[in-house]
């Protein structure tokens, strides 16, 4: 066990990469779920002064959520994104390819083929 790597199934990470699309999901969620309840709250009290309260106030909350949103998911994605250039770099050189363009597999197709 000494060179054994710790599997994590698909089904604990949730099959997801990490990408900014995944912080624009949720940002767009919050946003929606923000604009609901305070729509529902102006609908309820019935008070149509509160409308522009409730108009401003939405408007901040939504800029808010944006802003914190592309914030932390700059933070988060850049590193992530210079890890996983580091990693395709160290990967070093692909394959070798059969001529039939199928990954050539010494174990599996025997010696190496002969290139003329």
């Amino acid at each position: 066990m000494k060179y054994s790597k710790a599997r994590v199934s698909k089904m604990q990470t949730g099959g997801r990469r990490l990408s900014l699309g995944g912080f624009v999901r949720v940002a767009a969620l919050l946003t929606l779920g923000a604009t609901l309840v305070m729509l529902a709250l102006v609908l309820l009290s019935g008070n149509p002064e509160l409308l522009m309260v409730s108009g401003v106030l939405c408007a901040v909350t939504i800029a808010v959520i944006w802003t914190v949103t592309i914030t932390i998911g700059c933070f988060v994605m850049v590193p992530v994104g210079l890890w996983r250039i580091g990693k395709q770099l160290s990967r070093g050189t692909p394959g070798k390819v059969a001529n039939q363009g199928q990954v050539w597999d010494r174990w599996m197709d025997g010696p190496e083929p002969s290139v003329p």
